[in-house]
């Protein structure tokens, strides 16, 4: 079970680095937060039923119909930890071998320090979420394209897999139309459509964008 954890988490951060750097850096960080969480309940020594308990504590159980898809990568890290505990469990000894599993999650934190650096290195600005992102800027520029000609302004659809992926673009694709000197950047409405967003208005928004194939 843990191999087939650690195939899917593989999976998931390759899908997260796909969809934008954003998503990554995103992921990356709550998976380096939960490691901490789980090395600072090792220092403090405790008992296997007492580090299941506080790790249950701070993190929880979710169900299928809860898993969002921003989160399933630290879910699946999540659980990757109550496999260890489990392992653990089933040991004679009555006491973890918390030197082993400190090394472990040390080395873990490493590789995964070595990564936020390298996240580091095509931030525009190390205080913001701004990234030298090739895949935005060319979306900018089919969005220049479609939005600057002399013709009607087309209805424009961005899907994405990701949540974060989606906050991200938004964000910045309005950010990028409000510099614009052509007044008719300012003039276009955008709207979002997460799971976040409560469903009558998810619902009116698509009504907005297609009044016909939402009759």
């Amino acid at each position: 079970r843990k191999d087939n954890l650690r195939v899917l988490m593989k999976v998931l951060l390759l899908k997260r680095m796909e969809s934008s750097i954003y998503s990554f850096d995103t992921s990356i960080n709550r998976i380096r937060q939960k490691e901490e969480f789980f090395l600072s309940l090792l220092n403090k020594k405790y008992d296997v039923g007492r580090i299941r308990l506080e790790w249950q504590k701070e993190y929880g159980k979710k169900y299928d119909d809860e898993i969002d898809l921003d989160e399933e990568i630290g879910i699946y890290f999540g659980e990757e930890v109550e496999e260890v505990i489990k392992d653990e469990e089933k040991k004679k000894e009555t006491e973890l071998d918390i030197d082993t599993l400190k090394e472990k999650t040390k080395n873990d934190l490493k590789i995964i320090t070595a990564y936020i650096k390298k996240i580091e290195a095509v931030r525009v600005d190390p205080n913001k979420e701004k990234y030298k992102d090739p895949k935005l800027e060319r979306l900018k520029t089919i969005l220049n394209e479609l939005i600057g000609n002399d013709g009607d302004i087309p209805k424009i659809l961005v899907f994405t897999q990701f949540k974060d992926t989606a906050n991200y673009i938004f964000k910045e694709v309005n950010e990028w139309m409000n510099k614009q000197s052509d007044p008719r950047f300012r003039r276009i409405q955008t709207e979002i459509v997460t799971g976040d967003v409560e469903i009558d208005t998810k619902e009116r928004r698509m009504k907005r964008f297609a009044p016909l194939a939402n009759e």
